[in-house]
């Protein structure tokens, strides 16, 4: 049976080396201390091909976050064995204190992530923003001069329209199907919108008359709404850097976005906010309008 230290060693190495293919990396490696004179153990030692200087990187499988104490002392083995370099790799958090003295010590701390090793504990989330352009208010405006008996609503979702082969559907549901069919501008804005063949409209008096109007307009205002979040990588197999907050890898897949979902949790910012907000991944998109038909 392998030792979990020990299998996360190896991990360590193979994703090391994987990155680093012209580089040799060697695991378990002896060196003697140029201060100590002693005997000092590097558990990966990555050599760097083009002049033979090497990074020592220190595995630690820990259920508690690593401290200040594994930063000192790596820092003191790092003087005696006279490293290009040095990185901790930890299956585990890094304190605040632990990251501030690494970060003035010129020390990388690093966390393996493989989404399908149940022993690889980092789990990893991606800032988003979604912008989503979507409808705020729609009117519609008629006028006839044809004379009728009865009574024509002005509410879109109530006054019905004679469409295609004599089908009717309220003005609401035309509507949104023209939006949803990115048939109407998507920029933010008031609109007015004259639907073609104005000669041939005809909508439904309340009392069901059929009437021929001489103009049908609708009139809509468009609006850009933008909300931020985190989404988790569910796919993905490298290293992660926490002073740099980045991350290598080959391929990531993250969880499934759905915006209207994500719209009801997520924070919401202004337009000013959202052109100075930076985030890993940004989706653009156009709300549908819901309650349309299959004219």
């Amino acid at each position: 049976m392998i030792k979990k230290w020990k299998k996360f060693e190896d991990k360590t190495r193979e994703m090391i080396k994987g990155f680093n293919p012209e580089s040799e990396v060697y695991k378990n490696v002896f060196l003697r201390g140029k201060l100590s004179k002693g005997r000092r153990q590097v558990d990966v030692k990555l050599v760097d091909p083009s002049n033979y200087d090497f990074i020592a990187f220190e595995c630690k499988d820990y259920k508690r976050p690593v401290d200040i104490p594994v930063i000192e002392a790596f820092n003191t083995k790092l003087q005696d064995i006279g490293a290009k370099k040095g990185s901790i790799v930890s299956n585990s958090p890094y304190t605040s204190t632990a990251v501030n003295m690494a970060s003035e010590l010129g020390i990388d701390l690093l966390a393996l992530v493989d989404t399908e090793d149940k022993d690889i504990k980092t789990k990893l989330y991606a800032s988003s923003m979604i912008s989503d352009t979507m409808i705020k208010g729609m009117s519609l405006s008629v006028s006839t001069s044809s004379a009728f008996k009865g009574t024509v609503s002005t509410d879109p979702k109530v006054i019905k329209l004679v469409v295609d082969n004599g089908k009717t559907a309220t003005a609401y549901e035309v509507f949104a199907r023209l939006w949803n069919e990115n048939q109407l501008t998507r920029k933010p804005g008031s609109y007015i919108y004259t639907p073609p063949n104005q000669n041939q409209k005809q909508i439904l008096t309340l009392e069901g008359e059929t009437l021929t109007v001489d103009t049908l307009q609708f009139y809509y205002d468009v609006v850009e709404r933008h909300f931020i979040g985190n989404i988790e990588i569910i796919n993905a197999k490298g290293i992660y850097n926490v002073k740099e907050t980045s991350f290598q890898t080959r391929e990531i897949t993250t969880e499934e976005i759905v915006a209207y979902e994500k719209e009801k949790i997520w924070k919401e910012l202004t337009p000013e906010e959202a052109k100075k907000v930076s985030v890993t991944f940004g989706l653009t998109c156009a709300s549908i309008m819901p309650e349309t038909l299959d004219l």
